[in-house]
C-alpha cells in the first residue's frame, strides 16, 4: 500500500511538472501577445536611451508586437534598474541594462537593493560607444593640454558634469582627475543631456558626454571637442584626437548598454529574444543607423554577454578601488 501511494504522488508530479512544461510552452510560442516595456534607467536623450529607441522599433517589428521605452531615471540608473529586477518574469518587462548601473555600481555604492548576477537574465549587448571629452567654449580651452594647464594652475577652479556617480562620465572624469593630476569638482545632474547643458551654458568646465548627443552642439560651435575615449579616432569626429594622442596614454572608456530580463524568465523566451536581437543587430539598415549615431552594434548570446558583464565587474572594481570611489 505504501508503494503504490508513492507511485500515485510521483505520478501526480509528474503530470504537475509536465503540464507546466506545457504551459510554458504554449506561452513562449505566443510571446509576445502584448506590449513590451522596455526600461530605460536614465532621462531621455542620453546613450543608453538613444540606443534603446532603435531597438524598441526594430525589435518591435521583428516581434510584430508594440514595445514601449519608460524612461525611469534616478540615483546613477539605481531607480529604473531595480523597478526592473522586481518586474514580473514574463519577458514583458526588460531593461536597458548600463554600464554603469550593472557593473560599477556594485563596488561605489554601500549597497544596493539589486544584484546584478543575481537578479537578472542577460539577453544581449546591444551597442558601445567612445565619449567624447567636451569643454565650455566660454572656458577658452581648444584642446586637453589647455584644460589640464588650468586645472594645475587653479587647483579646484575647475568643475565637470556627469548624470550622477557611477555613470560612465563620472569614472571617466574620476579617471582624468587622477591620470592628470588635477583636482576639477563633481556637479552631478539627473541625466546626460542636462549634464551637456549645464557645459553649453558654462555653469561648469567640462564633461564626457555621448559622441551622438554632443555632435550637433560640437558643429555648431556651442561646445568644444578637446578628445575622444577610444583607441581610434570615431568617424563622427575626425579632426578629434583620441586622449592618447592629446597626451593622456592609456585612457579607453567604452560606454555600453544590453538587454536583460527579470530573473526567472522562461529560457524559451529568452532564446526568443536572444535571436531577434541578434537578428537585429546584424540588419544592415540598423548598423547603419546605429554607427551614423556613433554606436558600434554589439550582439552577443546570453552566455556571451553574461561573460562580458562580469569581466566589466573584475575591471570597474580595480578602477573604484584605486581610485578610492565609495558612495555611502
Amino acid at each position: 500500500m505504501r508503494f503504490f501511494k508513492l507511485l500515485c504522488h510521483a505520478w501526480v508530479a509528474l503530470a504537475a511538472l509536465s503540464s507546466f512544461s506545457v504551459a510554458t510552452a504554449q506561452s513562449a510560442s505566443s510571446y509576445p501577445d502584448k506590449p513590451i516595456r522596455l526600461i530605460v534607467p536614465f532621462a531621455p536623450g542620453g546613450n543608453t536611451d538613444v540606443v534603446a529607441r532603435v531597438v524598441a522599433e526594430g525589435l518591435g517589428q521583428r516581434l510584430k508586437q508594440s514595445i514601449v521605452v519608460e524612461n525611469r531615471a534616478g540615483a546613477a540608473g539605481i531607480v529604473g534598474t531595480e523597478y526592473a529586477a522586481r518586474a514580473a518574469a514574463d519577458g514583458y518587462t526588460l531593461l536597458v541594462g548600463h554600464i554603469g548601473a550593472l557593473t560599477i555600481n556594485p563596488y561605489i555604492y554601500s549597497s544596493l537593493p539589486y544584484d546584478t548576477l543575481k537578479d537578472f537574465v542577460p539577453i544581449s549587448l546591444s551597442a558601445k560607444t567612445a565619449l567624447i571629452l567636451c569643454a565650455a567654449p566660454k572656458m577658452g580651452f581648444k584642446t586637453v593640454s589647455d584644460l589640464i594647464a588650468a586645472g594645475k594652475k587653479d587647483p579646484g577652479s575647475l568643475a565637470f558634469s556627469t548624470a550622477g556617480v557611477g555613470s560612465a562620465a563620472y569614472m571617466a572624469s574620476i579617471l582624468f582627475n587622477n591620470q592628470t593630476g588635477i583636482s576639477a569638482l563633481d556637479v552631478p545632474y539627473k541625466g546626460a543631456t542636462p549634464a551637456t547643458t549645464a557645459v553649453v551654458s558654462g555653469e561648469v568646465s567640462f564633461t564626457f558626454g555621448g559622441l551622438a548627443p554632443s555632435r550637433g552642439l560640437v558643429e555648431s560651435g556651442r561646445l568644444n571637442a578637446l578628445a575622444v575615449t577610444s583607441i581610434e579616432r570615431s568617424p563622427l569626429f575626425p579632426d578629434v584626437p583620441t586622449m592618447a594622442e592629446a597626451g593622456v596614454p592609456d585612457f579607453e572608456i567604452e560606454d555600453w548598454n544590453g538587454i536583460l530580463a527579470p530573473k526567472g524568465t522562461p529560457p524559451a523566451i529568452i532564446e526568443k529574444l536572444n535571436k531577434a536581437m541578434v537578428a537585429l543587430l546584424n540588419d544592415p539598415a540598423t548598423m547603419n543607423k546605429l554607427v551614423s549615431l556613433g554606436f558600434t552594434p554589439a550582439p552577443t548570446t546570453p552566455d556571451e554577454f553574461s561573460e562580458f558583464i562580469r569581466s566589466e565587474m573584475k575591471k570597474w572594481s580595480a578602477i573604484a578601488k584605486s581610485a578610492n570611489v565609495k558612495v555611502n
